[in-house]
């Protein structure tokens, strides 16, 4: 029974070898690096047939420099001490071609425990490697904001994806700063203009606050000059009422001159007609006097007395007569007189209405003078107001000016911040695609601990590079 069981788990092995044999890269080394077999899968990754590597030492594969590197002897003496290893390594192939594998370093120790010999398992990763380089230095070319470059070398099958995305987010990232440049352009231009615009708004703003601070201030004057006018104007308004007033007095008193001296005609009228009566009385007092005379000298000497009152009476009714043919004259003269002066009173009169009227008429038109005055005075208040209002307008939209014209500068200034960031970035005409080999410094052979993906080939589920932990090859 014991027998069976070893005889099955042999056979199991068996064919787990040769699984790994036809699968992989398979090579055995002494415990001092000579190689003693390789499969076939080795040979072809690395380009050499059995012969020809058979029998020589592990150095064969590696870069001359590691070769004297301390690293390269402790890494001999870990495999001596039955150390396992197992990473992604940077291998020379015939003709110094660089191939990348994933590989592990197994130990096999003898029945006394000691390490017989290390047998390599190990699988061809060149391709990945290949692909992660160029599209490490697409970024790189990226990162220098070079956007005129793709890779067209095609990735194994499960990168390829990342390819073409990196393409299309690249050719997306070059039309989006292309659009983004041209559009920065527009606003650098419009930017100016506008602040050439701005300063010349500002200029004639200042011009026009300049302006419309000597109109406020002639304006005021103005102001003041009108509602001085406008108290003058009162005043004479003023005046005129009383000059009217006083013509109106003068009015009624030539008036009653006039009707005083009607009166007066009328008086050196009845006194001509009393005149009048007693010049008839002289007349019969003389025919009285004569008829007197001539009846006393009848009478004799008996009638003398009586003739010498005749002769008297007679001689006073002369007087009388002649005194009131001079009191007629006079009175005459004084009617005459009294004529005049009714005719000039009465056309005193009239030139006073005529006064009056014109006064009337002047004293309306300064009252109308004064309203106006008063008008324009008020008129000219609004405008002075709307002036100083306007002024205070101007002076806030000259300020609004400057702001404007502080922000287009900075909108400049901002613009052409944002060129000199798209200048970062190269849009040329046509992508040139990323050089298929690349050395990239990152990789270097030994350095990497961590192990990237098996190729797809295999028989292993697609992963990310370094997905692939290091002791996958531990029971090797």
């Amino acid at each position: 029974m014991m027998f069976w069981r070893r005889d099955t788990s042999t056979r199991s092995s068996e064919a787990v070898l040769n699984a790994i044999e036809h699968a992989l890269a398979l090579i055995e080394f002494t415990p001092d690096g000579t190689i003693l077999r390789a499969n076939a899968n080795f040979c072809t990754a690395l380009g050499y047939r059995p012969e020809e590597i058979v029998g020589r030492h592990h150095s064969l594969f590696v870069e001359p420099a590691y070769v004297q590197s301390a690293e390269y002897k402790a890494f001999w003496e870990q495999l001596r001490r039955g150390e396992f290893d197992a990473r992604q390594y940077l291998r020379i192939g015939k003709g110094g071609r660089q191939v990348w594998i994933q590989a592990s370093y197994n130990p096999v120790r003898g029945a006394d425990g000691k390490v017989e010999k290390v047998v390599k398992v190990a699988t061809d990763i060149s391709e990945r490697v290949k692909a992660v380089i160029e599209v490490a230095a697409a970024l790189a070319h990226l990162a220098e904001g070079k956007l005129d470059r793709r890779i067209d070398h095609v990735f194994p099958a499960d990168l390829e994806p990342l390819r073409r995305d990196f393409n299309k987010a690249v050719e997306t990232l070059h039309k989006t700063i292309q659009r983004f440049a041209e559009s920065a352009h527009t606003i650098s231009n419009a930017a100016s203009e506008i602040g050439s615009a701005t300063d010349d708004l500002s200029r004639r703003t200042e011009q026009q606050a300049a302006s419309i601070e000597e109109t406020a201030a002639a304006l005021d004057e103005i102001t003041s000059t009108v509602k001085v006018a406008a108290a003058g104007a009162h005043e004479a308004s003023r005046s005129m009422v009383e000059a009217k007033t006083v013509a109106e007095e003068g009015g009624r008193v030539v008036a009653s001159a006039v009707e005083a001296m009607d009166a007066i005609a009328q008086s050196s009228n009845k006194i001509t007609d009393i005149i009048g009566v007693i010049d008839e009385i002289a007349f019969q007092t003389n025919l009285l006097a004569l008829n007197a005379g001539v009846e006393a000298a009848r009478a004799g000497d008996a009638g003398r007395g009586f003739a010498v009152v005749a002769s008297e009476v007679r001689a006073l009714a002369g007087r009388s007569s002649e005194a009131a043919k001079q009191i007629k004259a006079l009175i005459a003269t004084s009617s005459q007189h009294v004529g005049d002066g009714v005719k000039l009173v009465g056309e005193t009169g009239k030139t006073l209405n005529r006064i009056l009227d014109h006064v009337a008429k002047v004293a309306a038109q300064a009252n109308d003078d004064a309203k106006a005055s008063e008008q324009t005075a008020t008129g000219i208040q609004q405008i002075n107001a709307a002036v100083t209002q306007m002024d205070q307008v101007t002076q806030q939209n000259a300020a609004m000016v400057e702001e404007t014209t502080a922000a287009s500068r900075n909108l400049a200034e901002e613009t052409k911040t944002l060129l000199e960031l798209t200048e970062f970035f190269s849009t040329g005409a046509s992508a040139k695609p990323v050089a298929a080999k690349r050395a990239a410094p990152a990789l270097k052979a030994p350095a990497a601990k961590a192990p990237l993906a098996r190729r797809a080939g295999n028989a292993v589920p697609k992963e990310a590079p370094q997905a692939a932990p290091a002791d996958d090859w531990a029971e090797f």
